[in-house]
């Protein structure tokens, strides 16, 4: 079969000034869809920030990043999508909460959202909101986000600062070596509607049939009206605001242990008798030894509550970067003081880091690796741990442990006595002249201020740990010829039942009384 040429059929040709309609809208569309990515990425994270901060990483430590990067291609992605209703209220709580210097969360500002994280059973919807509390920094900043999807609230907390994380995920694995129950952290990376939000924190608290706490609520509000200034106006933290709670009004075993709780924190109920006092002694340590912190966030701090023995044991949680230690007055239990003591003493110890380095230290490594901070040429960071022994073992021996003054009473002399330590002092004796040492009797103390010793202390002459308000000084007599003339009065002094070294305080002359007399 013959094949014809077909014939060609010219086709007119395009002015230059029409308008090609599918590649110009085409390329408007991509224009306008990359305009619209690059705002709305910009608008929920800083994520040139992050950009700039790795490329600096990268020219300081290229293989700190990359041990960084690689670490980091092993966590999980949880991927956040909601609506964008309900991502525009979110923002605008958030601004309102940065206006303020708190968030509160409400009921009417939780949103829903679908939530997917490998290994959890694939997606789900959940409740979503702003973690409540102080509200410092700027818009964009990352957010502090709570998800729940069964009973209790998940906290997802952004990594800014590579050592505290760090430190927040020992503190709790530490906490569970030593019996306690803790929250569980997961590192892991944050996705919302197809946004990266970086590195975050993932805590699921320890779970517990009943708990007790402290409503936060009031100290926020009066924090939003400008009433409680963290730091400045109130050194508690807003703590005068603390309201007990129950996670649980349903509960039968309720009512009791708010009753029981509050008891305790009102000063009517020692927490000696509702607790063991060993273990809040430790837990208080290791909250110094991690964090540098002399006690728990109180708006974070939870108990268990036991209804067939009627005791609390105390759950170990994330500590806020803004954190407000429970006050002083909360910790008037000698037998908690002098456990407290004793542990310090116990965690103080060079032999203690040791054992975490070769129980968590392997763990901490890749911890650190993955958190960038080998690639910030940032300190070891268990220079940190060691910084806060330091800080403990001066509480264990102080440079003035004790203030003491002497004046002339009649044929006598009377010492004033001032115990400045937050735990029980034992005045083991006095020393004159660096030649004779006496024990102090209990019969030489003004009965008008013998509240200030320590009772059950078997017979010991122990002063009671300073509280949140100046103790009143306690007169001792001393018999004439106890002090020699000249010789310098020197008492001599240690933490009660505690293993801690004795200190030696001079009395302060208030007059030149040792003088011989004519």
């Amino acid at each position: 079969m013959r094949v014809q040429p077909s014939r060609r059929v010219s086709q007119p040709t395009p002015s230059r000034f029409t308008p090609r309609f599918g590649a110009s809208a085409l390329l408007l569309g991509l224009a306008l869809l990359l305009a619209f990515g690059l705002g709305f990425l910009s608008h929920q994270q800083d994520w040139t920030g992050a950009v700039r901060a790795w490329g600096s990483a990268l020219l300081r430590s290229p293989q700190g990043v990359f041990a960084a990067w690689r670490a980091r291609q092993q966590l999980p992605t949880l991927t956040l999508d909601l609506g964008f209703s309900d991502y525009q209220l979110l923002a605008s709580t958030r601004a309102q909460a940065l206006q303020q210097g708190v968030a509160i969360p409400r009921l009417e500002q939780v949103v829903m959202a679908n939530a997917s994280l490998p290994g959890a059973g694939g997606n789900r919807p959940v409740e979503l909101r702003l973690s409540g509390g102080s509200a410092l920094g700027a818009a964009e900043d990352p957010w502090s986000l709570e998800l729940r999807s069964g009973e209790a609230w998940q906290r997802l907390v952004p990594v800014t600062d590579a050592l505290s994380a760090w430190q927040q995920w020992g503190y709790l694995e530490t906490l569970r070596q030593h019996g306690f129950a803790a929250s569980r952290l997961e590192l892991l990376q944050l996705t919302v509607n197809g946004a990266s939000w970086g590195l975050y924190l993932l805590e699921t608290p320890a779970t517990a049939a009943l708990t007790v706490g402290f409503d936060a609520r009031p100290a926020w509000e009066a924090l939003a009206q400008g009433q409680v200034l963290p730091g400045q106006t109130s050194p508690d933290g807003g703590f005068r605001y603390a309201v007990p709670a129950v996670s649980s009004a349903d509960d039968p075993a309720a009512p009791q242990a708010y009753a029981l709780f509050r008891a305790a924190v009102e000063g009517e109920r020692a927490l000696s008798s509702l607790s063991d006092a060993e273990a809040w002694g430790r837990f208080l340590a290791l909250t110094l030894l991690w964090t540098g912190a002399p006690a728990p966030d109180w708006s974070t701090l939870r108990w268990s509550f036991d209804a067939t023995t009627g005791r609390f044991e105390v759950l170990g949680s994330l500590q806020p970067a803004a954190i407000s230690p429970l006050p002083a007055a909360v910790f008037a239990d000698p037998a908690v003081q002098t456990a407290t003591a004793r542990a310090l003493a116990e965690f103080t110890q060079p032999a203690y880091l040791e054992t975490l380095r070769q129980s968590l230290g392997e763990a901490l490594e890749w911890q650190w690796a993955v958190l960038g901070g080998a690639s910030a040429d940032l300190a070891d960071p268990w220079s940190v741990l060691l910084s806060h022994q330091r800080a403990m073992q001066a509480y264990l021996a102080p440079e003035r442990p004790l203030a003491a003054t002497l004046e002339p009473s009649g044929d006598d002399f009377v010492v004033q006595l001032v115990n400045l330590q937050p735990f029980p002092l034992h005045v083991t004796g006095v020393d004159v002249g660096g030649a004779a040492r006496r024990d102090l009797e209990l019969s030489w103390v003004n009965p008008a201020g013998s509240g200030a010793l320590l009772e059950n202390a078997a017979g010991a002459f122990v002063l009671r740990a300073a509280g949140e308000y100046a103790p009143q000084p306690l007169e001792v007599r001393l018999p004439r010829e106890l002090l020699s003339p000249g010789g310098e009065l020197v008492l001599l002094c240690k933490l009660w039942d505690a293993p801690t070294p004795e200190m030696r305080v001079s009395v302060l002359e208030t007059l030149p009384l040792l003088e011989e007399q004519p």
